[in-house]
């Protein structure tokens, strides 16, 4: 088997004399899956009939889970110390294994709960920063602001430039010169269906 170097292969029957088999495939260069074979006893070789892709589910963490639970359910935006990190959090562990547990999981905290995570030096020592990406122009932004970014998206158009906005606010809408809706998965523009 070529690159087949770092991996377990192991064929596996219910009985010995069983014609059905499942090799269990493994290692570091190949995705886990289990392959179902049937053997042909007229020419006596193994003839694939289905597999299974096992998809590599990451634990939970738990510190991640309550960084999205406990911090963002008033605000957007949370700035402190790691220390006030972890007194915030009710967790035992130390400040800077916080910070290094951060560090590590900035890109899946970001991944599965949406928050950007930054560790920055300061006058007064080290700050670190969390917050949450909105998925709209206008999403954390009062109706004074929301307004100052349409205008300008509004004049861009007017430039000639493209603008694709995406957006859950119908109010909004109202802005663009072309509006395509997304409803039970149909593409519909002017109540008419135009992409199945």
């Amino acid at each position: 088997l070529m690159g087949a170097a770092d991996g377990a292969f192991v064929l596996s029957k219910e009985k010995r004399t069983s014609n059905n088999a499942t090799l269990d495939v493994a290692g570091r260069d190949q995705q886990d899956m289990k392959i179902h074979l049937v053997r042909d006893s007229k020419r006596l070789v193994w003839n694939f009939e289905k597999s299974e892709t096992e998809l590599w589910k990451e634990p939970p963490e738990p510190l991640l889970e309550k960084i999205a639970a406990i911090l963002f359910s008033e605000s957007n935006r949370w700035e402190g110390t790691a220390s006030e990190l972890c007194e915030r959090l009710g967790v035992d562990i130390k400040p800077n294994v916080l910070s290094l547990r951060l560090s590590i999981n900035a890109s899946r905290l970001f991944r599965d709960y949406g928050i950007r995570y930054q560790n920055s030096r300061t006058h007064d020592g080290r700050k670190v920063s969390l917050w949450k990406e909105t998925d709209e122009p206008t999403g954390n932004l009062d109706k004074e602001n929301s307004q100052t970014i349409m205008n300008l998206f509004e004049r861009l158009n007017k430039q000639g430039m493209t603008i694709v906005m995406v957006t859950h606010d119908t109010s909004l809408a109202k802005y663009g010169t072309r509006v395509v809706r997304v409803e039970d998965g149909r593409i519909i523009e002017k109540g008419k269906e135009i992409l199945k």
